[in-house]
């Protein structure tokens, strides 16, 4: 039998190194890679539960939750004739940005109340959902506000649990599962109504009441003004 050479021993083990070394480089790529790929939506709500939100325009994360309630990111100009040919004739925004910036048309009612996710109160959700409500007697609302996942999710969310009588946690499910953004995107929105008194804000939205505890800041306020 031929002897193999040193050099050729020497050889063999570098190359299996070298290979080793590169699976390694790949390897770790493709665990960075999946680590930060987005989780899959879900196909949609399980059997028996409430259906979903239906996208419309996933230019500006445009949704349409019910007959007379649309949901979406903040709309551009190039969006305002979609609102129009839909019907809309209130908007609610949930952030500072000025509606008059891309809505042109004076029969659309702009209606704004800023919310902070991270802080909203029970107080300000059923003021929104107060709102939201009497708007649609006029017709099709449309909520929106920067990215339509955070604030908005807030209100989607509450709305369905509170005027629609969804359980909470189909009301979770769709807005961490129906494509509104990630579920990353809505962790402080999804903090919020798991921990909301749904309860007491639909007590005092039946009620027409302005604030949802008596000892909240409203209520205080409501009470001192009434001294």
């Amino acid at each position: 039998m031929q002897a193999i050479s040193h050099t050729h021993r020497r050889r063999v083990p570098l190359a299996a190194a070298r290979l080793l070394a590169a699976l390694a480089v790949v390897g770790l790529a493709s665990l960075h890679h999946d680590a930060r790929a987005p989780t899959p939506l879900a196909a949609g709500p399980a059997p028996g539960q409430p259906q979903w939100a239906r996208s419309l325009d996933p230019r500006f994360n445009l949704f349409q939750m019910s007959p007379t309630l649309y949901r979406s990111a903040l709309p551009t100009l190039q969006n305002a004739s979609t609102l129009q040919g839909l019907g809309v004739r209130t908007v609610v925004s949930f952030i500072k940005d000025d509606d008059h910036a891309w809505s042109k048309d004076p029969s659309i009612r702009l209606l704004s109340q800023p919310l902070h996710a991270d802080r909203v109160t029970d107080d300000e959700v059923l003021q929104a959902l107060r709102t939201v409500r009497a708007a649609q007697a006029q017709g099709p609302v449309l909520i929106h506000c920067k990215h339509g996942n955070n604030r908005t999710g807030i209100v989607a969310a509450m709305y369905r649990i509170v005027v629609e009588g969804w359980p909470r946690e189909a009301a979770l499910a769709e807005m961490q599962n129906g494509g509104f953004g990630s579920e990353d995107d809505m962790a402080e929105a999804a903090n919020y109504v798991r921990h909301a008194d749904v309860q007491a804000i639909s007590q005092a939205l039946d009620r027409g009441e302005a604030c949802a505890h008596a000892w909240s800041m409203c209520g205080v306020k409501g009470w001192l003004s009434r001294r």
